[in-house]
């Protein structure tokens, strides 16, 4: 049974989800009891569940399309777009950044990027990208492996279940499994976990 002090995290989780999204043309956030979620999900495992959460996401089948429209929006209104173009050297005064010398591969030749705000949102190259700034080599991020695996539709609606895994040698070491159901087809993905780590036991909660 979830703990007390579980809910109240996914409450008022649900409450920030609605509180940072107001203008959103999607529905609010639902807390289903018991009944209501059986009526919902009747595969679920009735034994120890105590309700859930429903709340909707939108859903973007061609997220390339939404970089490419973000693009050209950014284009239209002055913004330099360059692809195939990386990191060289970051334009610097004193402590400050002052913008970021970019390598056009494809026209081969440097640019200088002056900017009053420079972001790094390069991901999993974030180490690489900001390895000229930093003093340190020690990495920031603790890169991990994740997998998706696309199967039949196995719910009735597009619930978020969460399973808990725990190894046997940690009852503190826990990731969650996210199961997602699609229109046809669900998808069934994880946290990214290092590929050393195992887990054998698995107990599934509905939230």
């Amino acid at each position: 049974r979830p703990t007390f002090f579980y809910q109240l995290k996914l409450r008022i989780g649900m409450q920030l989800y609605d509180a940072l999204s107001l203008d959103k043309s999607l529905p609010r956030r639902q807390h289903l009891d018991r009944a209501a979620t059986l009526a919902a999900e009747p595969t679920l495992e009735p034994d120890g569940l105590t309700g859930a959460w429903r709340f909707y996401d939108a859903q973007v089948p061609l997220v390339e399309r939404l970089v490419v429209e973000n693009l050209v929006d950014a284009a239209e209104r002055g913004a330099l777009v360059l692809n195939h173009a990386r990191v060289i050297d970051f334009l610097r005064e004193g402590d400050r950044i002052l913008g970021a010398r970019v390598r056009d591969t494809v026209a081969e030749r440097d640019i200088e990027v002056r900017a009053r705000f420079t972001v790094v949102a390069t991901g999993p190259w974030l180490d690489r990208t900001i390895a000229p700034l930093r003093k340190r080599s020690d990495p920031l991020l603790r890169l991990t492996k994740g997998v998706h695996i696309v199967t039949r539709r196995a719910v009735q609606q597009a619930l978020l279940r969460i399973a808990m895994a725990r190894r046997d040698d940690s009852r503190d070491d826990r990731h969650r499994l996210h199961r997602r159901s699609g229109q046809r087809r669900r998808e069934r993905g994880g946290r990214p976990v290092p590929p050393e780590r195992s887990t054998s036991r698995l107990s599934e909660r509905a939230v």
